[in-house]
């Protein structure tokens, strides 16, 4: 899997990326999904991340590879800030607890 990198003369060290994606990240996904294709690495400041849009892949990282996944930790903290211990920052026994909690809100029935 590679990934396509935006030009680097469009962006001030990644600034002009976390704009984008703090005014609209779904907007902003979609724009670099359009751009970059399904895979799209992103230099923000002195972090490195890459953005997959295309379902299936997200599937096998989110699925099929979880354990190999490496957390980032400072979104998490602050995501933490900004949301709380939400299911997107907790952990272990804690996150299955309010995914459990969360699930029957996304049921085919209750989605439609």
């Amino acid at each position: 899997m590679t990934a396509r990198t935006p030009d680097p003369s469009a962006t001030f060290a990644g600034l002009d990326l976390m704009w984008h994606m703090g005014r609209d990240m779904l907007n902003a996904q979609a724009q670099w999904k359009r751009r970059f294709g399904d895979v799209a690495h992103l230099p923000l400041v002195h972090e490195h991340q890459i953005i997959v849009s295309d379902p299936e892949r997200v599937r096998q990282l989110l699925v099929t590879q979880h354990a190999a996944l490496i957390r980032w930790e400072r979104g998490i903290q602050a995501f933490s800030q900004l949301h709380g211990r939400g299911v997107l920052v907790a952990e272990g026994a804690a996150r299955r607890a309010k995914r459990r909690a969360l699930q029957p809100a996304f049921t085919p029935n209750a989605v439609h």
